[in-house]
C-alpha cells in the first residue's frame, strides 16, 4: 500500500510462466464476502492470520483500499457466508529492475490464469514491463480478484 487508504497498481497477463520457477511463494485464500458493484469487502488469510479489506470496486489504476486484522473466529465466521466467493492462488514474488512484481497464479478446473502485478507510488511512474509480460489488463473487470473466485459449492473455506 502505497498511503493511508490508497493503492496504485497495474497488471499484465503473464506468458512466460518458467520464471516463476524457484521463487519465493505466498499461498493465499481470499474470500469475497460483499460486492454491490462499487465497493468489495474481502476477508484474506494469509500464513493463519485473518484481514478484512474494503476496497473500491473501480477501474482506476488508483483505488482506496482499507484493510485491518481481525480475530480468527470473526473471519472463519465471515468465511462461511452462503454469498461468499473464495480465491485460492500462490502468489510469486520476483524483482525485475527497481521494483518487485508479484505473480498471482490460481490453478483449478474453472481457472488457469497468471497475473503479474507491480504495486507503484505514482499513477504516473513510468515502468519496465518485464519480458515475461503480455497484454496490460490493468481496470478490465474480467480480471479482478472477486471476478475470477469460484462460488462457495466447489471451493473449500479457509481454515476449514
Amino acid at each position: 500500500m502505497t498511503g493511508p487508504g490508497l493503492e496504485i497498481e497495474r497488471k499484465f497477463l503473464v506468458t512466460d510462466r518458467s520464471v516463476l520457477a524457484g521463487s519465493p511463494t505466498i499461498d493465499i485464500t481470499q474470500v469475497y464476502v460483499f460486492d454491490d458493484g462499487s465497493t468489495v469487502m474481502r476477508l484474506n488469510r494469509r500464513d493463519g492470520e485473518y484481514r478484512l479489506t474494503l476496497r473500491e470496486n473501480t477501474a482506476d489504476v488508483v483505488r482506496q483500499q482499507f484493510t485491518c486484522a481481525i480475530p480468527e473466529t470473526f473471519g472463519k465466521l465471515l468465511a462461511v457466508s452462503p454469498l461468499a466467493r473464495v480465491s485460492m492462488k500462490r502468489r510469486h514474488l520476483l524483482r525485475h529492475g527497481d521494483l518487485l512484481w508479484t505473480v498471482d497464479v490460481w490453478s483449478w478446473p474453472e481457472v488457469d490464469l497468471a497475473l503479474a502485478e507491480v504495486e507503484l507510488t505514482d499513477p504516473a511512474s513510468r515502468i519496465d514491463v518485464p519480458p515475461w509480460c503480455g497484454r496490460e489488463v490493468t481496470g478490465d473487470p474480467a480480471y479482478y480478484d472477486h471476478v475470477i473466485a469460484a462460488p462457495r459449492p466447489t471451493t473449500p473455506a479457509p481454515g476449514r
